[in-house]
């Protein structure tokens, strides 16, 4: 049997004829750029998500810049962020010119910890005239910049709690998580529609994908709302004129209109992949506790994030989150041995993140040392994700699991 780690086409081939259509609508209207479909789009990411507002932009890397200088985050700045996490979240804090700083994750949700990151406030910041002044780097604090990582939220009432207390904005990187929710003092609230800012992506493997790249910018604040517009064409709210240098960051209207076939559906497949979640604890678990393999869920793991040796690890879903399970990921013994043992009985998998980004070579200028991250480093030499789309039939999760319990066995 073949189990691909995606299939796109799983999800295409039945939305064919409407996605033609779709597409044969922009040519017969020619609104190629910022056309109908766009703002058709963001008017229902608006009601979908409960942000106040909604802005397409090129592609997710470009939420995330967008989004920090939208909030005046630049030169002379620092925003907290997390080193397990894809590149463009700490990439786009560079680009903007602020300087990154890393804090450890949580050993239960593989999300930036935010008791690691008061813990460093408190050590090291001081509230001046001017804001939250950083005597270790000699920068402004200005922003936290959580990641929600697999499709699980961070703890967004805590890193809220830190604003309030701090008088500084929270970004939310929610590329892998849109439609994923938690409840906040008795209200269910939506990955990007919390802090200041939510950051988007339309790539082809997210929970809404496109056919390409696309990305969006989520907000309450009005401010943020309209400096994310003005900077998305250029600088420009008036054609040809210019107050500020921009981007050339335009949703196209060929993806929203992709999208917008795919919108309405999408609480559908996000419940589609917490069956197959559940589907997977259930067969990993039997198939690797037949085998004498033991298995524990990651709200077991101790706080310095290690793996029990010779267990596979399952993820846990938090009391008050809904985890929409964009990737579903396991720890286990041996990772690369592992993975190289389902690829070769047909079972896709990948590695997200193999090399944190503390220890990527453009990051090295930090400073860091292996042991400034425990919790990282001990999920990163173990994390292997597994075949996770909606369409993934029963018999492909059985087989998956019997071979992963062929594979670790070895």
């Amino acid at each position: 049997m073949k189990v691909p780690f995606i299939d796109l086409k799983a999800c295409f081939d039945p939305l064919r004829a409407e996605m033609m259509s779709a597409m044969e609508g922009v040519f017969e209207r020619c609104d190629f750029v910022l056309g109908k479909p766009v703002s058709d789009l963001e008017a229902a990411v608006r009601e979908h998500s409960g942000a106040k507002f909604a802005l397409g932009v090129a592609n997710g890397t470009d939420s995330l810049v967008i989004a920090l200088r939208a909030l005046g985050i630049g030169s002379g700045d620092e925003v907290i962020t997390s080193p397990f996490t894809f590149m463009a979240t700490a990439e786009a804090i560079n680009e903007v010119g602020a300087l990154v700083v890393f804090q450890d994750i949580a050993p239960v949700s593989y999300n930036l910890d935010p008791s690691k990151v008061e813990q460093y406030i408190e050590a090291n910041c001081q509230k001046t005239d001017a804001g939250l002044f950083d005597s270790r780097t000699g920068k402004r604090l200005r922003a936290i910049l959580p990641v929600h990582l697999y499709g699980l939220m961070a703890d967004m009432r805590a890193f809220m709690k830190m604003k309030a207390k701090y008088g500084i904005d929270i970004i939310e990187d929610a590329a892998q998580a849109q439609g994923a929710t938690m409840t906040i003092d008795g209200k269910t609230v939506q990955a990007g529609a919390i802090g200041d800012a939510g950051c988007l992506s339309f790539y082809p493997s997210k929970n809404l994908g496109g056919a390409g790249d696309g990305g969006m910018i989520l907000t309450n604040r009005q401010d943020v709302y309209d400096n994310a517009k003005l900077l998305h064409v250029h600088g420009s709210n008036q054609r040809y004129y210019h107050t500020a240098f921009g981007y050339n960051s335009r949703l196209d209207s060929f993806q929203a209109a992709a999208l917008l076939v795919k919108l309405p559906r999408m609480n559908r497949w996000l419940e589609m992949r917490a069956e197959n979640a559940r589907a997977y604890c259930d067969a990993i678990k039997n198939k690797l506790s037949a085998s004498g393999i033991p298995v524990v869920f990651s709200d077991e793991i101790g706080l310095d994030g290690k793996r029990p040796e010779g267990a596979v690890v399952l993820p846990s879903e938090p009391k008050g989150f809904v985890h929409t399970y964009n990737t579903f990921e396991i720890r286990v013994p041996d990772r690369d041995a592992v993975s190289k043992a389902l690829i070769d009985n047909g079972v896709g998998n990948a590695i997200y993140y193999p090399l944190a980004l503390h220890k990527q070579t453009v990051f090295s200028f930090l400073g860091h040392s292996p042991e400034d991250f425990p919790v990282t480093e001990a999920v990163c030499s173990d994390i292997l994700a597994l075949p996770q789309y909606p369409e993934l039939s029963r018999d492909a999760v059985e087989y998956v699991a019997e071979s992963l319990a062929v594979a670790v066995k070895k």
